[in-house]
């Protein structure tokens, strides 16, 4: 018994391993784009539902929070549920503008300002004003997770008994 135990909780650690370099990668591969991520109020894991495989836990240093009837995830993170790769999440210090890419999508926030600005292609950017900014806490930069998620074409959903924000990414990964 002890034999299958200890395998058990090898083969556990290589799965978990894989699924996270998966997901949080310096360059993340086309096919490792999470179906479903959720982001639940006051808790710094986030469950990580892959196409083919099991769900997971990953560690935030800010947990979501609500304000305003909204909840504000750490962009970081966020960028990552929808499938936007760490080296196309810019941040721009001067102007506390934080700006994710993903393939034609470009949508950028700035710190305490409630427009959002989307652009697709070539297109001039399309200002759309949130009902909430983005805010900075714990030195993290937070956005609005549903402005964040719809401007990447995902779909999200609140799940008010746990307190739980769920976003499912489009088919295939892509955007609108």
């Amino acid at each position: 018994m002890k034999h299958r135990v200890t395998k058990r909780g090898i083969a556990l650690t290589l799965v978990l391993a894989v699924a996270c370099a998966l997901l949080f990668p310096g360059k993340a591969p086309a096919g490792a784009l999470a179906s479903e991520v959720r982001f639940q109020v006051g808790s710094t894991a986030c469950a990580v539902g892959y196409r083919h495989g099991p769900v997971m836990l990953v560690r935030m240093d800010v947990a979501p929070y609500l304000r305003g009837g909204r909840v504000l995830v750490p962009v970081r993170f966020l960028a990552r549920a929808v499938g936007v790769r760490d080296e196309d999440v810019v941040w721009e210090e001067k102007n506390q503008t934080v700006t994710l890419k993903k393939g034609e999508a470009v949508v950028s926030f700035t710190v305490g300002n409630p427009v959002m600005e989307k652009r697709v292609g070539p297109a001039a950017p399309e200002p759309m004003v949130m009902d909430l900014a983005p805010e900075i806490t714990n030195g993290r930069v937070c956005l609005p997770a549903r402005w964040a998620a719809e401007g990447f074409g995902c779909q999200v959903r609140w799940e008010p008994s746990e307190m739980t924000v769920v976003i499912r990414s489009k088919s295939g990964g892509e955007s609108e």
